[in-house]
C-alpha cells in the first residue's frame, strides 16, 4: 500500500512549482483559455504563488496557504468571479496540459486529474449553459480548435504533423486539397488550404461502440493553410466538441483520452 502523499509522489516543491508554472503558461498563451485568463490580473505572478501555496498543502505537503491566508475557503473566495461550465472547462484544459507535461507516472497523473475535476466543478457559481454554447467563439477566439503556427511550407508542416501523430498512435485518414477543388469546380483561386481527418483507431472504436450514429462526428477535423510564404497554421479540432455534441458519458471519457493524446501532439508541434 502506497502511503506517500501526492506531494511526495509528484516530487515535492520543485515539481509542484513546475506544474503551477506550466498551468499558468498555458493560460497566458492559449487563445482557447481567454475566458479564464481575463479573470486574472495582468501579471500572473500573484496567482502563481497562491496556487503553489495552496497545492502544496492540498497535495499533502507544507500548508503554506493556510499559514499566509488562513482557511482556503475556495468557493467563497471565487464567488466574485463568474465561473460557469466554460470557465471550468478552460481551467481544466490548462491543467490537463500541465499534468501531461510534468507528470510521467500515469496513475498519479490520472489521480490528480480526477481530483482537480472535482475542485474545478465545485468552483462553478453560474447556471449550466446548453451544450451548444460551450464551444462557441468568445470575442472572436475559436473555442473549437487548438492552433499552432510553424515556420514551414504547408507540405513540410503536414509531414511533421503526420509524424508526430503517428508517435501518439494517431493518424491522418483523409486529406482534401481545397485549393485544387476550388480551382477545378468553380475556377476560384485561393492560397494552399488542406482539410485533414485525424483519427486514433482505439478512440474511434470506443465512440462507435458507445453510439454507432456518433460515427458521423468522426474523424476529428483539421485544417492546414499558409498565413504567409513559409508559415503554416494548423487548427486541430478540440475533442471536447464531440463530447459536448454527443452528450454520452462513454464518448466523453473517450474524448478526454483523445484530449490527452492531442496535448502531447501540440506540445511537440510547438517545441
Amino acid at each position: 500500500m502506497n502511503t506517500l502523499t501526492h506531494y511526495h509522489r509528484l516530487g515535492g516543491e520543485t515539481k509542484v512549482r513546475e506544474l503551477v508554472d506550466r498551468f499558468y503558461d498555458h493560460m497566458d498563451e492559449l487563445p482557447e483559455a481567454w475566458g479564464i485568463r481575463k479573470l486574472h490580473a495582468e501579471s500572473l505572478d500573484g496567482a502563481r504563488q497562491k496556487l503553489f501555496d495552496f497545492l502544496s498543502g492540498w497535495m499533502g505537503g507544507p500548508q503554506h496557504y493556510v499559514e499566509k491566508h488562513g482557511h482556503p475557503m475556495l468557493r467563497r473566495r471565487h464567488l466574485p468571479f463568474p465561473i460557469g461550465e466554460v470557465e471550468r472547462d478552460q481551467w481544466m484544459h490548462c491543467m490537463r496540459l500541465a499534468l501531461d507535461e510534468v507528470i510521467e507516472d500515469e496513475k498519479l497523473r490520472n489521480e490528480l486529474y480526477q481530483a482537480f475535476v472535482k475542485v474545478a466543478d465545485h468552483m462553478r457559481n453560474q447556471a449550466a449553459a446548453p451544450h451548444f454554447h460551450q464551444h462557441r467563439p468568445t470575442r472572436g477566439i475559436p473555442m473549437y480548435a487548438h492552433t499552432v503556427e510553424l515556420s514551414l511550407p504547408i507540405d513540410q508542416a503536414i509531414e511533421k504533423l503526420k509524424a508526430i501523430l503517428a508517435e501518439a498512435k494517431m493518424g491522418v485518414v483523409s486529406e482534401v486539397d481545397v485549393q485544387a477543388i476550388m480551382k477545378a469546380k468553380i475556377n476560384h483561386e485561393i492560397p494552399p488550404y488542406r482539410l485533414l481527418g485525424v483519427c486514433a483507431p482505439g478512440i474511434a472504436k470506443r465512440v462507435i461502440e458507445a453510439d454507432k450514429d456518433a460515427g458521423a462526428l468522426l474523424p476529428c477535423g483539421c485544417c492546414v493553410y499558409e498565413t504567409a510564404p513559409g508559415v503554416t497554421r494548423i487548427a486541430l479540432q478540440d475533442p471536447g466538441v464531440i463530447a459536448a455534441t454527443a452528450g454520452n458519458t462513454d464518448i466523453t471519457a473517450a474524448m478526454n483520452d483523445a484530449q490527452s493524446h492531442l496535448a502531447g501532439v501540440l506540445a511537440k508541434l510547438r517545441a
